[in-house]
């Protein structure tokens, strides 16, 4: 369910009514900020048709997100956008399966820390050291 109410042309100035030449909710939820729903899909559409990232990766990338943020939207709509690039159904089972192990992990380690008077910055340190213990990069 959406958090923000979608928009439709009759909602929008005219000069923004071009941003939902599209009907996706998404663009329809980004609407409510003209100017940022542009820069979104600037930067959405250098990364699908400009960039030299493999689509197939792209798209595994995304669904990766996807099935950790538990975003339904974006699971749902990058499978069947994925298949088109060649990502196959063991690729899927393959990614879900890491995906778990990731969470497990993860749980596992936040029972180990979470306990009374544990600051935010506590847990920002615990997950960025986390995250370069995985060979990845905090931003």
């Amino acid at each position: 369910m959406a958090r923000v109410p979608y928009l439709d042309l009759k909602d929008l100035p005219a000069e923004h009514q071009d941003l939902l030449a599209r009907r996706a909710n998404i663009y329809r939820a980004l609407a409510h900020s003209p100017n940022g729903l542009r820069a979104f899909s600037t930067l959405g559409g250098f990364i699908r048709f400009k960039s030299k990232l493999d689509p197939r990766l792209r798209e595994l990338a995304i669904l990766m997100v996807g099935y950790l943020a538990r975003a339904p939207y974006e699971w749902s709509h990058h499978i069947e956008i994925g298949k088109k690039f060649g990502v196959s159904d063991g690729d899927i089972r393959a990614l879900m399966d890491e995906a778990n192990r990731i969470i497990r992990a993860i749980l596992v380690d936040l029972r180990s820390f979470v306990r009374p008077g544990v600051s935010t910055l506590d847990v920002d340190r615990f997950a960025e050291a986390r995250i370069a213990a995985a060979g990845g990069a905090p931003a």
